[in-house]
């Protein structure tokens, strides 16, 4: 029984250093950001265009990190904005090789309670219509159906989806 418990323990230790932890973004990591963003198809965003939300004291972008023989890989990020008492989600995403692993559910999870704590009382974001994994994340959490911008997204054309959440 000594050497079970014994090897128990080493594997919630284990467990527990395995576990992303989420935390702002820094310029350093922009360089990761923008190769994640282009992994996960997320447009052509550049450097400049994440760099805004580094620092700001209103836009924060947040990533999703995992520990690794000491060095940092950053499995997603989620980039949002507090107005008043409302969190606006700008865009989230997930590195294609960590996907299905409930990576985007932690990500966004941490950063919905962080948006209750600092006084947000609802959120918001949009969707691609057609993205049916996002859908699925943002029904688990509550979001619902606000409107709809007919063609918003381009490459293809297709509509967003405005959804909603009360914290």
């Amino acid at each position: 029984m000594g050497e079970h418990s014994a090897e128990s323990t080493a594997t919630e230790e284990t467990d527990l250093r395995a576990r992303p932890r989420v935390r702002p973004a820094s310029v350093a990591d922009l360089p990761a950001v923008v190769a994640l963003a282009r992994r996960a198809a997320h447009g052509q965003r550049d450097e400049s265009s994440f760099r805004a939300s580094v620092g700001s004291a209103t836009v924060r972008l947040d990533l999703l990190v995992l520990e690794e023989e000491g060095r940092e890989r950053i499995l997603g990020y989620l980039e949002h904005q507090l107005v008043l008492d409302e969190l606006e989600i700008h865009d989230l995403a997930v590195d294609p090789d960590a996907r299905g692993q409930g990576r985007a559910r932690q990500l966004l999870g941490e950063v919905l309670a962080w948006a209750h704590r600092a006084g947000a009382g609802r959120a918001f974001l949009e969707v691609r219509e057609g993205n049916a994994p996002a859908r699925a994340l943002y029904t688990h959490f509550g979001f619902w159906l606000i409107g709809r911008r007919r063609g918003y997204y381009q490459d293809p054309v297709e509509d967003a989806l405005i959804l909603g959440l009360e914290l």
